[in-house]
């Protein structure tokens, strides 16, 4: 039978800039297919029609190559992207039908979302509530990591005193909300220059770094920090926060290539924090690594939206070309994202239109 074929863009190299030769955008890219998975015939597994994707504060750092010694890819040929909203074309699962609008994250290694269909396997799938829109869909994945993060890892947090560091990352955003909408937090602090957005959110207080209001000169008697940004927060913290604080972080990663011995490093680190924090040297130090999938997770973030507890914050909203593509990647980067970035990959009137039946 005649190979169908769809739009995409896939990486040609790693490298910087995204549009000096690293992605390229094809018409001509191979529609994925169910029997060349072998997870569709041990599983469930579904072909989706993807509609809108959003674009991951990780996304960057895999074009750039950073992540290329731990994970599984082939370059050139790689695809983009890990979270989407789409509908069932296809499907091996008792859990979908054709026509089913969903929403979910690629597992593993895998990545491929910026392209006009994708493979996802039911656990990694979630059903789209009818009156959420495509593109709000598509930014919950993140939200559901960040739900199992606080869920998971934190102690209780139910009339306790929380500083998220980095209110406006796309975890952040979330985090205050759920902090203040459903765990029930006594009082929420933030780090970010979006003020008003911190406070819209759900912040009694918010602190400027980029005006020079650091938390730590201001105050300190906090329950728990969670780390949205990286960087310099943990020496903040063990320096200035009081040995009864909790500090976990989303963001374990250098700031740098990741290499196996950076892994051993962080095993290493964490040990020796603990050690430490046991001593009554600094607080408590916490990594979240959240690799799996987790379908009630996604459930849950969809209800917490249509209950008004969780609000999709989207920054913008792209058109599927070359060019919104790398800029999407670059403002990523840069740190100039608010919230989410959202590509319209087909029109929600498209629907199954021509598709099914091929």
């Amino acid at each position: 039978p005649a190979k169908i074929m769809m739009r995409g863009i896939i990486r040609k190299k790693y490298g910087w800039p995204p549009e000096d030769g690293v992605l390229e955008f094809r018409t001509d890219l191979d529609r994925p297919k169910l029997e060349n998975f072998q997870e569709a015939r041990e599983q469930g597994m579904c072909l989706i029609k993807v509609v809108s994707t959003a674009m991951s504060p990780v996304d960057y750092r895999l074009v750039e190559g950073w992540l290329k010694s731990v994970i599984t890819e082939t370059i050139p040929g790689a695809g983009l992207g890990k979270e989407f909203s789409g509908v069932v074309v296809e499907t091996s699962s008792d859990q979908f039908e054709i026509g089913d609008e969903v929403f979910g994250e690629l597992e593993g290694d895998i990545s491929g979302t910026f392209q006009e269909f994708c493979c996802a396997t039911e656990q990694s799938l979630a059903p789209k509530p009818a009156q959420m829109s495509h593109n709000d869909a598509a930014a919950l994945p993140v939200a559901a990591i960040a739900f199992r993060a606080v869920r998971d890892y934190a102690h209780c947090i139910e009339n306790k005193r929380v500083l998220i560091l980095g209110g406006s990352a796309a975890t952040g955003s979330v985090i205050i909300q759920l902090c203040r909408h459903h765990f029930g937090a006594n009082y929420i602090a933030a780090t970010s220059s979006n003020i008003d957005h911190c406070h819209t959110l759900g912040c009694d207080t918010v602190y400027n770094y980029k005006a020079g209001t650091m938390w730590y000169n201001e105050d300190t008697d906090f329950d728990l920090i969670i780390d949205c940004v990286g960087m310099d927060s943990w020496d903040q913290a063990r320096n200035y926060a009081p040995l009864k604080t909790q500090f976990i972080t989303l963001v374990p990663a250098s700031d740098g290539p990741f290499y196996l011995t950076t892994a051993l490093s962080m095993m290493t680190s964490l040990a020796a924090r603990s050690a430490v924090h046991m001593l009554g040297g600094h607080c408590a130090y916490s990594v979240i690594l959240l690799s799996d999938p987790d379908p009630a997770a996604l459930v849950q973030v969809a209800q917490f939206v249509l209950d008004g507890k969780l609000k999709p914050i989207i920054d913008s909203i792209y058109d599927f070309t070359l060019d919104n593509v790398a800029d999407m990647l670059k403002r990523q980067k840069a740190k100039l994202v608010k919230g989410r970035q959202i590509c319209t990959i087909h029109t929600e009137a498209q629907g199954l239109e021509g598709v099914v039946a091929r």
